[in-house]
């Protein structure tokens, strides 16, 4: 990944020192590399304990299924676990509601607060620049992280206009489900193939439409 050279502006939040990589402007590509690299500064698992959430291994990598913790879910009830954690990735999961990520993600759901946003703020309180050893580089179509980064804005938008309506959250579980499947199944990313995902979540996208969600 090309790294992105500037001078942090007076009003920048986040600090940098010439050794570190200094990020400029808000764009996709931007926000994917601060949240990456909060990603590996903060633990998910120490943010699930913070949480008083506990979660136990049974075999293998995933934790037992938990209610899913974000209020957008079944209104912050749901009584069937659907929300897990895989103890090898350091990431969660929720077959639910369709959620997933890690510590940038889990609190962004938890608080109602932009990613990039709590990403700046866990590279604040670790000291306030990125090591260039934390800038991940990955063998991964870029298309792919956006055509999820999309689908992802696209369903919390209809959870967060429809979160006290049962039946359209229960449709929107399906949905998701049907892609989470998918992507459960070609884990790591990088044998997802773009025009293949591109048609699931177009066709996801028209089953919510034909419910007139």
């Amino acid at each position: 990944m090309r790294e992105i050279l500037s001078s942090a502006g007076s009003d920048s939040n986040i600090d940098f020192n010439d050794e570190d990589i200094i990020i400029a402007g808000s764009t996709f590509e931007n926000d994917l590399i601060i949240i990456r690299a909060a990603n590996e500064i903060a633990s998910l698992i120490s943010v699930l304990k913070n949480s008083n959430i506990t979660l136990e291994r049974f075999g293998g990598a995933w934790s037992g299924k938990i209610p899913c913790p974000f209020s957008f879910h079944k209104a912050g009830s749901e009584k069937t676990g659907s929300f897990n954690y895989n103890f090898e990735q350091d990431r969660f999961h929720c077959f639910g509601c369709g959620t997933s990520g890690r510590a940038v993600e889990f609190l962004s759901y938890k608080e109602g607060i932009d990613k990039t946003i709590i990403a700046e703020r866990i590279i604040k309180d670790a000291g306030g620049y990125i090591p260039k050893n934390l800038i991940i580089e990955e063998s991964i179509d870029p298309k792919i992280d956006k055509l999820l980064y999309e689908f992802s804005i696209y369903i919390n938008n209809i959870i967060l206009k429809n979160k006290y309506d049962k039946a359209v959250l229960e449709v929107v579980d399906k949905v998701t489900e049907w892609v989470d499947i998918y992507l459960a199944k070609t884990v790591p990313k990088r044998k997802v193939v773009v025009e293949e995902l591109t048609h699931r979540l177009c066709k996801a996208q028209e089953l919510l439409e034909e419910y007139n969600i």
